[in-house]
């Protein structure tokens, strides 16, 4: 019996289901078609520039002939937003919560507590089985972790058979002739939005819409404090003729580091709406600052009480 083509809701209860690690791997097999077996010794240096916050869109894959023996040798390969989002995921999960050291030279993939050993493919076949099994109904247990490079050939057929095959390390015609990378990056992105499966990455424009609502919403609940700030540093300008220090500044200087709060936390408020996920401490400052500014609010207030008792 022939497998039926895997859906995107099949998809996505897959991956949503999975550990972070195989996510990553599931989800770069899906957007970028190349073979498990090719994936597992992909090292961080060759994939562009993943490590930083820029990385392209669609990121490139160097995929170099001593990984993969192809006709042509290298050959570039590229994913989406999707896949980009895990492996960041993955590649923060091996550095906080693993302690590991990370290179250019660090295998993209590893076995858990052990990153210099390539993971199984075998391994992560029976996994994706086995989530399939256990969250999909019908005969889930007919997919594959194949049927993912069907998923992008699928998809992204608009390529061109050849074109596909070529990215994708497999068989070529005969009078096939390679272009540069670029020419590939511009194909690619022409069908990145069919390889995209999660709801909130189908349209960049709806995405975007909903960051500004979610970013409006948590903001709004910060806002109450900015009048009160405001407030704050009226009187501070007004609070003491005879006081040595120069209040307008200290105003000036308040309202500029409010500023700077609420710019930092709207960044780091899309940050982790963009990445579904909590990041380190350090990225919560704006809000310690929040809380800093409602304590010297407090204090004004108790020091005004203060003042008007002394006057009755």
């Amino acid at each position: 019996m022939e497998n039926k083509n895997i859906t995107n809701d099949e998809i996505n209860k897959i991956t949503q289901n999975s550990k972070i690690r195989e996510k990553a791997f599931f989800t770069i097999v899906r957007q970028s078609g190349l073979k498990p077996s090719t994936i597992k010794q992909l090292k961080i240096k060759h994939l562009e520039r993943i490590r930083e916050p820029d990385t392209p869109i669609p990121c490139k894959i160097s995929v170099l002939n001593e990984i993969e023996k192809a006709k042509f040798g290298q050959h570039p390969s590229f994913i989406a937003e999707e896949a980009i989002k895990s492996l960041k995921n993955y590649l923060m999960l091996r550095e906080i919560n693993c302690k590991e050291k990370l290179t250019p030279e660090s295998l993209l993939f590893v076995v858990n507590k052990n990153p210099n050993e390539q993971i199984s493919v075998r391994e992560m076949n029976r996994r994706f089985k086995r989530t399939a099994k256990r969250f999909l109904k019908g005969n889930p247990s007919l997919f594959q972790l194949n049927d993912l490079r069907k998923f992008f050939k699928q998809k992204s057929k608009e390529i061109g058979h050849n074109h596909i095959n070529y990215l994708i390390g497999e068989i070529v015609d005969n009078s096939y002739i390679p272009e540069d990378d670029e020419s590939y990056r511009m194909l690619y992105q022409e069908a990145k939005d069919s390889l995209n499966t999660e709801p909130a990455m189908r349209s960049s424009l709806y995405t975007r819409e909903i960051q500004i609502e979610d970013l409006k919403k948590q903001l709004a609940k910060d806002s109450r404090y900015i009048g009160s700030i405001l407030s704050l540093i009226h009187e501070m300008d007004n609070y003491s003729p005879d006081d040595p220090v120069d209040t307008h500044y200290i105003g000036d200087d308040l309202l500029e580091l409010w500023q700077k709060a609420v710019d930092l936390q709207s960044e780091a408020l899309l940050d982790r709406w963009t990445n579904n996920q909590k990041y380190p401490p350090y990225i919560d400052i704006p809000l310690t600052l929040t809380n800093i500014f409602k304590e010297i609010i407090k204090t004004y207030e108790n020091l005004e009480k203060d003042e008007k008792q002394k006057g009755e």
